[in-house]
């Protein structure tokens, strides 16, 4: 497949509204956990979830290997290059994530299919170069925060959907 389709972006923002509305998406979100037990998390500025903490992920782009998501989603939301990335990602599970609303408004909701992995590290060996003045389609976070995995099931603020995800964690 030709690279240059995933490498310039996804959708227009008016197909992928077209595309939420008659199909579920397939996304990856990311547990990245360190040695003192913390994982990140962002506070989100858009719907679905907006005002609520959630992974880091996105939708997997039409000839985008998961892999390639994964950097996608590390160098976009955080600012990361995480050196020989494959063999760090351990598969965590697949959910299925139910919105009634959709980026843009309440007309129709959103269905992932959402391909959870774990990304085990050290905190020394994270630095967020989180980049909040990207345009509006990567702005997807007020801030980016380590958070205790154990204070997770009990904050009101972090999205029920990451609670699912990391239960297992727990």
């Amino acid at each position: 497949m030709d690279n240059k389709i995933v490498k310039n972006g996804g959708l227009k923002q008016d197909d992928f509204y077209g595309v939420i509305e008659k199909s579920p998406l397939v996304s990856v979100d990311l547990i990245i956990i360190n040695d003192h037990n913390e994982i990140i998390l962002g506070h989100r500025n858009n719907d679905p979830a907006i005002n609520t903490f959630f992974t880091p992920g996105s939708v997997i782009r039409k000839y985008e290997k998961v892999v390639e998501t994964v950097k996608r989603i590390l160098n976009d939301e955080l600012g990361l290059n995480i050196e020989n990335i494959e063999s760090k990602l351990k598969f965590n599970g697949v959910f299925s994530h139910f919105y009634e609303n959709n980026f843009k408004n309440n007309h129709f909701g959103t269905h992932y299919v959402c391909l959870s992995y774990i990304i085990r590290t050290k905190k020394d060996e994270i630095k967020i170069k989180y980049h909040k003045n990207k345009s509006d389609y990567y702005n997807q976070h007020k801030n980016i925060i380590w958070s205790p995995i154990q204070n997770i099931e009990n904050n009101k603020n972090i999205h029920f959907y990451v609670k699912e995800m990391v239960k297992n964690l727990l």
